[in-house]
């Protein structure tokens, strides 16, 4: 998507100049989301627009929602997943019984070095 940083004086007027300028298309990145916030702050900074760019603000309005709604939703379904793993792994934790003094390194009947000395080397 190209930018449109200091086009605020040369914005067109029409629907169809504006598309020409920048294409309304769906919004995939963080690119695309910054370019579409960008041209809808340059239109909703103008004192008035013509009916052309009213259409056209609606427009990118639409997408810019639209990308932001998929955003949190993703965002908030990858936060339950993690939250639900920690909760999963810290209750199968529990129901085995272990203990944090049983995790500790060397702790162990089956390790053969102890803990603060190298293994390496050593049989």
């Amino acid at each position: 998507m190209p930018r449109v940083k200091g086009h605020a004086a040369k914005l067109p007027t029409s629907f169809a100049a504006s598309v020409r300028l920048m294409p309304p298309q769906a919004i995939h990145d963080e690119v695309g989301y910054a370019n579409a916030q960008e041209m809808i702050d340059t239109l909703t900074s103008r004192p008035t627009l013509t009916a052309g760019q009213s259409e056209y603000l609606e427009t990118m309005t639409i997408l810019f929602e639209a990308y932001e709604k998929q955003k949190e939703q993703i965002d908030r379904h990858i936060g339950s997943d993690n939250l639900a793993t920690i909760h999963h792994g810290a209750e199968r934790l529990a129901a085995e019984g272990l203990r944090s003094h049983r995790l500790r390194l060397g702790r162990h009947r089956h390790c053969r070095h102890r803990p603060g000395r190298a293994a390496l080397g050593r049989r």
